[in-house]
């Protein structure tokens, strides 16, 4: 059996076992039963698990996180091969990071002398590395949760959450002569909140603009919802519409559009907002790609979730940037737009500054060895910063004597379920491994 279907066999035990973020704990069982029979010591923080194999001094610690986005809520991954990729069936399909943790399983079986740590929570703010509290002997990471074979990420974003409720004063409208009811709902192609943030737009971002152009006069709405993750683009949007004076004008409507579908609804009518009092108190919302220059986005914002209650609208948000400096500039914005937002769970970007001469001598001598081995598989090499979080950043600080570097295998839309891998990335990446632990 080759290298390839090897690391496939494990990624296709790893997508049985349910895994979403918060909900971890059979995939902690199972990679630590794989490592126990593989020979490996195994010590866990509460969070995380570190595996190493006694009697070795290990270099290297090869890292990726046991959590995944799992779109939508509740699904069952049915694995899917679509030509020279796999995909799943209906949902997302978790490559991100599974492909990281099947490679490492993998060389786990070969009785690789490295350290390997698996982290806990990643995708729902770094939880695990930021409680990594385990002893690591290595002084090189390498992170396995990268998303473009050819690219070496050596800094990435920062990012924080952000949560508010828009204030809205809920009305009875029931007794209002011909009101009739419409259900909008937009669709887009979601994507990840930091690296689809400048080419996927917003469905509900779509959805407010939409309602914008409309300039109806007297319209309310109930049923406000969009987004379910965090760090996810919303890829679904929907509004319930109560209309009086302008029913023709949405009546008319195009129901042919690919973008959104309108319909009428004749459910109990209890209570409703002004459609008028949410566009003005989202005006001075600015999302998507706020700074950028030449080497790519450098600052965005993303309104994740979007839900209506019965004091008004929740929201909530997540921001990224690659510099202190935007990710000040960012909260600073938001917090002027909406002055009781509720900042959280904020992480500096990770700028790749080694701590010491001997830590940068290594991390230099890393990737001139890692190059050797990208060319070895007829493979660009390329240094990058990215707009999207990794673990790297919060390790080196947590662990202090280290340096990372992080690769991984082509990955198309994480996050949403468009999501597929590059087979071919993961049979080259797992040479790439191979060839710069020897």
């Amino acid at each position: 059996m080759d290298k390839l279907q090897k690391v496939l066999d494990i990624f296709y035990d790893l997508c049985k076992i349910p895994h979403p973020s918060f909900d971890t704990s059979k995939i902690k069982d199972f990679i630590t039963k794989f490592c126990i029979e593989n020979g490996y010591e195994i010590q866990s923080d509460g969070a995380n698990l570190l595996a190493s194999l006694k009697g070795t001094t290990p270099k290297v610690c090869l890292q990726a996180h046991m959590d995944m986005v799992l779109v939508p809520e509740g699904a069952s991954i049915k694995v899917e091969k679509e030509g020279e990729f796999l995909k799943a069936k209906d949902s997302s399909l978790g490559a991100d990071n599974g492909i990281g943790l099947s490679i490492m399983l993998y060389l786990i079986s070969l009785k690789t002398p490295c350290e390997f740590l698996f982290t806990d929570d990643e995708e729902v703010g770094f939880i695990g590395a930021s409680k990594l509290d385990l002893k690591v002997h290595s002084k090189l990471l390498l992170n396995l949760d990268s998303e473009v074979l050819g690219e070496v990420v050596t800094s990435s974003a920062g990012g924080f959450d952000a949560s508010t409720i828009l204030k809205l004063d809920k009305q009875d409208i029931s007794s209002l002569n011909g009101i009739k009811s419409f259900a909008l709902s937009f669709q887009g192609p979601g994507g990840h909140s930091g690296i689809d943030i400048g080419t996927n737009k917003s469905a509900f971002i779509d959805m407010l603009e939409f309602l914008k152009k409309l300039n109806l006069k007297e319209v309310y709405f109930s049923n406000l919802s969009a987004g379910n993750r965090r760090n996810a683009i919303p890829s679904l949007a929907s509004i319930t519409l109560h209309v009086a004076k302008d029913k023709a004008s949405l009546e008319n409507l195009s129901h042919s559009s690919k973008t959104f579908t309108l319909k009428e609804d004749d459910s109990k009518l209890e209570g409703a907002f002004k459609l008028s009092d949410l566009l003005e108190g989202l005006k001075p919302l600015k999302t998507g790609v706020l700074e950028a220059n030449q080497t790519g986005i450098l600052s965005s914002l993303n309104l994740s979730i979007v839900k209506s209650m019965d004091e008004g609208i929740e929201l909530e948000f997540m921001g990224r940037a690659n510099a202190k400096e935007f990710l000040d500039k960012n909260i600073t914005a938001l917090k002027k737009a909406f002055p009781s937002i509720d900042i959280s769970n904020v992480y500096l970007p990770w700028e790749s500054k080694p701590k010491d001469e001997a830590l940068a001598n290594l991390k230099r001598l890393s990737l001139e060895k890692l190059k050797l081995s990208f060319e070895k598989e007829g493979l660009p090499f390329k240094e990058v910063s990215i707009h999207a979080g990794l673990e790297c950043g919060i390790i080196e600080e947590r662990l202090k004597d280290i340096t990372a570097l992080s690769i991984g295998p082509t990955i198309n839309n994480p996050h949403s379920i468009q999501e597929r891998v590059d087979l071919k990335s993961v049979q080259k990446l797992i040479c790439v491994v191979l060839d710069f632990l020897a």
